[in-house]
């Protein structure tokens, strides 16, 4: 945060900052146990493929996996997108990423300068479409105005999504993108998209999301354990129904165990 000129600890030199992870051209990648913070007026993990300059038409984002990561202080957390370079060339598509068991923490426009959005997926009318992400078993704190973000300009709808198994907050928008309600945006956004057992905060189960979501008025409704140190503050406690309440029997939300010993060691500043 010294790099940031509006924190109190600024050294006094102006730096470019631009996202902390992306990837424009890369194929069969795992990315894990990696602490990623501190990003201001920009998203923090960007997977988008880039024909820089119309040079690299074969350039591709394919066969990722996400996994047993923190994401924190932010304005946008993650982004699968397809988009043409600042010379309008395109790329091959964004495919076969996986996000999963990884902690979303502090995402806040407001404090941040960008959206507030956990998750985006995106996709220009030139370009090809974005297919076969999987975003399950991940858990997000407070803070996001939303909490997956479309943004398909040419309305075709992306093939193969997967949403499930993840504790969200509904922030002020909850599902945003190709239409005015969030069964309309996943409708037209998405071609045959399994989004299920979701846990929703801060959501009274009146909006029309598909069949099969789980809601929470509030955290407090939620039963975290709450207290302890770093990632126990995210555990359900034993008495929170929505233990084992996950499509595969487990606890909603990224499995805590891994995590921390995917992070354990690794150095915060």
């Amino acid at each position: 945060l010294t790099w940031r000129p509006e924190d109190p600890s600024f050294a006094g030199v102006k730096y470019t900052v631009k996202d902390l992870f992306e990837i424009k051209n890369a194929q069969r990648v795992l990315l894990e146990g990696n602490i990623l913070e501190n990003m201001w007026g920009g998203t923090a993990v960007v997977i988008t493929p880039k024909s820089q300059n119309g040079m690299c038409p074969i350039c591709a984002a394919a066969d990722i996996t996400f996994r047993y990561n923190i994401v924190r202080h932010a304005g946008d957390a993650l982004t699968v997108a397809n988009a043409p370079s600042a010379s309008g060339a395109v790329a091959q598509p964004a495919q076969r990423v996986s996000i999963h068991d990884s902690l979303f923490e502090d995402i806040d426009a407001d404090k941040w300068h960008d959206g507030g959005r956990v998750f985006l997926l995106g996709e220009c009318p030139q370009c090809q479409m974005v297919q076969d992400v999987s975003i399950h078993h991940n858990t997000a704190t407070e803070g996001p105005r939303n909490f997956l973000f479309i943004n398909d300009p040419g309305k075709r709808p992306m093939s193969h999504f997967v949403f499930t198994d993840n504790i969200v907050p509904h922030g002020k928008y909850g599902v945003v993108g190709c239409d005015r309600t969030p069964d309309a945006i996943l409708a037209n956004c998405f071609t045959a998209p399994v989004f299920s057992k979701n846990l929703i905060v801060g959501d009274d189960g009146k909006r029309p999301y598909p069949s099969g979501q789980l809601f929470a008025p509030d955290w407090r409704h939620v039963k975290l354990v709450g207290s302890g140190a770093g990632l126990e503050t995210y555990r359900l406690a034993e008495d929170s129904k929505y233990k084992k309440a996950g499509t595969d029997g487990a606890d909603l939300g990224a499995n805590l165990d891994q995590l921390a010993a995917a992070t354990a060691g690794v150095a915060q500043w």
